[in-house]
């Protein structure tokens, strides 16, 4: 049982350092890497929960094995001490080592004193703690103790999840009502074709459920809530759907829980599970959409939108797949559909090495591994005690201490890409590429700043040909230069130009009417600066027309105040979620507060959950208690959620 739960242990303090180191890296390639990668490279992390194999050498294998010498060497030295100093063993203080180290009492042989040695006392001793060590040794030891506490609580919870999954299955069965328009099934069909599913999706109706769901792990069936729907949105909702099933997300799920009851004691698997939910809703999104026009996707985010108020009675994301899992990240979600673009080849490059460094962290944390029984574990207290406590492999690595890495850098990639107009030249630049990647880029210029610093550029073999170009090299001397002195964070450093264009002479004008139609973003925010106040005021009302969140996102930096209040409220009379969240950061606190007050009072369940997300948590208690009190409850899941997660 002790080593069972010393490789629980490791296994759970590996999983939790692997994904600590996710979530740091996360920042970086949050808004970069696709969703899909998000999503899966987390299942590597859930594996390091429960893949007992290592390797020989590793971190928390080598971090048990020496805490574990540590311990036995200082209850060895005591038992040592106490026997010689007393001349005997009590039977008393022999019972309490064995129940505590059971493994010790194998290792050390403990000679008998003669009994013609022994004093009076140490007799009465003997004989008064011999009364008590028979009903001491009856006790289970300290691991065996753990160990049932650790199994039932695992049992109690998995049986558990699967009795509310029986529930859920049963609940469902009973409300559900089968589509038969053949219009709605022949749009099904398509989806499934289009996927290449061959096993066929059975469709129902539910008056209990608020939002499409998806349920079984073989026999796919997807429940619609009993309202009307529109036919335009049914294909999202069925290809959203059935990517699950094709991906087998339910399996993957499921997994994740069987892993949650195994680290029941472990509070990072409750946030593992959350992050595996929240980009597996992300990817499918980023899936659905990829193929999409602008048009398509701002009607697929309609579609998450349309089912946002409605209460989700089958909400359980154990026991099933849902279009919407609560207000909480539909901003997110919104976000990432009408931004999400080609991934570039440096990106790709990144996320190859990103995937390989995190297979090879997994390796290399390790876990515990049990060590093989020894075939005579008897030692002679006196003279072998300093070669069982201190190996002499142990004392070398004691002294050797480790020398500064050379060159390589700690293996960490920031990288960043924005648009920027310099001297008659678009440039689009990002920096901070290290020297792994750099060899990717063998066209590189030094350039001489006008501090008389010199700074090596790379080239996209895009763009190659502007390294010799040296109207372009002062543009690019010249921006770099600026960002330098404008505390840039991360420091600017290592900077790699992907796109470049010499717009000298061109009407300004025309060039962001070309870069707004052909959804050119970064070229368009660098020209957008330079355009006249009237012709802005003209992009505001084409982006808000044309419902380009991206471009708005972009265009609201130059806005004045009076223009932000304005277009604020005409997004809040139209529904338009996506562009009121948008103008939320750019609003004064007393707007933001009447914005509240209106959405809580006008039932804007939408509206008010984005508010929601920067409000402070005494904020938020006293919306839960007006919404207690009110008996709004949709108002009160709403907050909860954002309060308790």
């Amino acid at each position: 049982m002790n080593e069972f739960m010393k490789i629980l242990l490791s296994l759970s303090l590996s999983g939790t350092l692997l994904f600590l180191l996710i979530l740091g890296l996360k920042p970086l390639y949050k808004n970069r890497f696709n969703k899909s990668w998000q999503y899966y490279i987390l299942a590597i992390v859930a594996l390091r929960f429960v893949f007992p194999f290592s390797p020989e050498a590793t971190i928390v294998g080598s971090l048990f094995a020496r805490t574990e010498t540590v311990i036995e060497r200082e209850n060895r030295a005591s038992f040592s001490s106490s026997f010689f100093q007393s001349g005997a063993v009590s039977s008393l203080w022999t019972a309490a080592i064995e129940d505590a180290f059971p493994d010790l009492q194998r290792e050390i042989a403990i000679p008998e004193m003669p009994k013609a040695s022994r004093t009076k006392e140490d007799s009465n001793m003997s004989d008064d703690n011999a009364a008590i060590s028979g009903p001491l040794t009856a006790f289970p030891s300290m691991g065996t103790c753990f160990f049932i506490l650790w199994a039932v609580t695992a049992l109690i919870l998995l049986v558990r999840k699967i009795t509310v999954y029986q529930e859920f299955i049963r609940c469902t069965k009973a409300g559900n009502t089968e589509v038969s328009d053949i219009a709605i099934l022949n749009l099904l069909s398509a989806c499934e074709e289009k996927l290449h599913i061959k096993r066929r999706a059975e469709l129902y109706r539910n008056h209990l459920t608020g939002s499409p769901v998806m349920t079984g792990f073989i026999h796919p069936k997807i429940i619609l809530p009993d309202q009307k729907i529109a036919p335009d949105k049914l294909p999202y909702i069925f290809t959203h759907e059935l990517l699950h099933y094709k991906r087998k997300d339910m399996f993957y799920k499921w997994f994740v829980q069987i892993v949650l009851c195994i680290h029941w004691f472990n509070p990072f698997l409750y946030l593992l599970a959350k992050e595996i939910n929240r980009t597996g809703e992300l990817s499918c999104d980023e899936l659905v959409t990829a193929p999409l026009d602008h048009n398509e996707k701002a009607a697929y985010g309609d579609a998450l939108l349309s089912f946002l108020k409605a209460d989700n009675g089958y909400g359980s994301s154990l026991a099933s797949v849902t279009l919407t899992e609560g207000a909480r990240q539909i901003k997110e979600r919104l976000g990432a559909i009408m931004e999400s673009k080609k991934k570039s080849k440096l990106l790709t490059t990144c996320t190859v090495l990103t995937t390989a460094a995190v297979c090879a962290c997994f390796t290399v944390i390790g876990a515990y591994a049990a060590p093989p029984q020894a075939q005579n574990n008897n030692y002679d207290i006196e003279t072998e005690a300093d070669e069982t406590f201190f190996p002499e492999q142990e004392k070398e690595e004691l002294l050797v201490k480790d020398s500064p890495g050379k060159g390589e850098g700690d293996g960490t990639v920031y990288y960043t890409q924005e648009g920027f107009y310099m001297d008659s030249h678009i440039i689009e630049m990002g920096w901070n590429i290290n020297e792994k990647l750099s060899k990717y880029y063998p066209v590189q210029r030094t350039l001489v700043l006008a501090d008389n610093s010199s700074v090596t550029v790379y080239f996209d073999d895009a763009v190659k040909e502007y390294a010799h170009d040296e109207k372009a090299a002062s543009a690019i001397a010249g921006l770099i230069y600026h960002l330098k002195n404008t505390n840039r964070t991360p420091a600017l450093e290592m900077p790699l130009i992907t796109d470049i264009e010499n717009i000298e002479g061109k009407d300004v004008n025309l060039l962001a009417e070309e870069y707004y139609q052909n959804e050119m973003l970064c070229r368009f925010s660098a020209v957008f600066p330079l355009l006249d106040p009237a012709a802005q005021e003209t992009y505001y009302k084409n982006i808000y027309r044309d419902g380009r969140n991206a471009f708005f996102s972009v265009a609201v930096k130059y806005m004045d105040t009076d223009a932000i209040i304005s277009y604020a409220s005409k997004a809040h009379e139209d529904g338009n979620v996506a562009f009121f969240s948008i103008l939320l950061d750019y609003l004064a606190e007393d707007t933001i507060r009447q914005y509240t007050e209106k959405c809580y009072n006008e039932g804007n369940i939408a509206e008010f959950s984005i508010i929601a997300w920067n409000m402070t948590t005494d904020e938020l208690q006293k919306w839960l208690a007006k919404a207690h009190t009110d008996g709004k409850s949709a108002f009160y899941h709403v907050i909860y959620e954002e309060i308790y997660g």
